[in-house]
C-alpha cells in the first residue's frame, strides 16, 4: 500500500461532496487509493483489497478515532465495538455478534424483508425515490433499532442520534 501525497481536488466533509459523494469516491479509487486528508490527521483508504489489509493490521492502523475532530470521549464514549482495537474489540465482539452476526441476521431474514417492504411501500406509488435517504439509510437503522428494543415512538430520536454520531 502506498500513500498518495498529491493535492486532492475536494474535501470529504464539503457539503457538496457529502450530498453526492460518488465522483469524489471514484476519484479516490482511481487516483488516490490511500489519501491523507490535509491537516486532519487521518487517511481515507478506498480500494477493497487495501481496506481488507488495513482491517487486519490493527497494530499499524487503529479503528479508534475518538480523538479526531476534537471530539474526544465525550462525543463517542469508549469502548465502542466498531471504534476500538484489540483487546477491547476482542472482548466486545462476541456481544455484538450475538445480536448482529451472520446467524442472527439469517434468523431475521423474514423481519428484514418485512421492513424492506414497508419502506418500499412508502414510495412505490410515486414510482421513484431518493434511494439512499428513503431506503438504504433507513433499512439498517430500523433493523438495529428493533433489535435493540427501541420503541417505535422513539425511532426518530434514535435515528437522529445515529445521524449525529455519523
Amino acid at each position: 500500500m502506498q500513500t498518495v501525497e498529491a493535492t486532492f481536488p475536494g474535501n470529504p466533509t464539503d457539503p457538496d461532496v457529502m450530498e453526492c459523494p460518488y465522483p469524489f469516491l471514484e476519484n479516490l479509487r482511481r487516483d488516490h487509493p490511500v489519501y491523507q486528508v490535509p491537516d486532519q490527521g487521518y487517511f481515507i483508504v478506498s480500494r477493497y483489497a487495501d481496506v481488507k489489509d488495513v482491517m487486519r493490521r490493527h497494530k499499524d492502523f487503529s479503528s479508534d478515532f475518538t480523538g479526531l475532530f476534537g471530539l474526544g470521549e465525550s462525543f463517542i464514549p469508549t469502548p465502542v465495538f466498531n471504534l476500538s482495537d484489540p483487546p477491547v474489540h476482542s472482548r466486545t465482539k462476541p456481544v455484538a455478534m450475538r445480536y448482529f452476526g451472520p446467524k442472527k441476521v439469517k434468523s431475521l431474514q423474514d423481519e428484514i424483508t418485512k421492513i424492506a417492504d414497508e419502506l418500499i411501500d412508502k414510495f412505490a406509488d410515486r414510482g421513484e425515490c431518493e434511494f439512499i435517504r428513503e431506503f438504504s439509510m433507513l433499512l439498517p437503522i430500523t433493523i438495529i433499532a428493533r433489535q435493540l428494543g427501541v420503541a417505535e415512538e422513539d425511532f426518530e430520536k434514535f435515528k437522529l442520534w445515529s445521524d449525529c454520531m455519523l
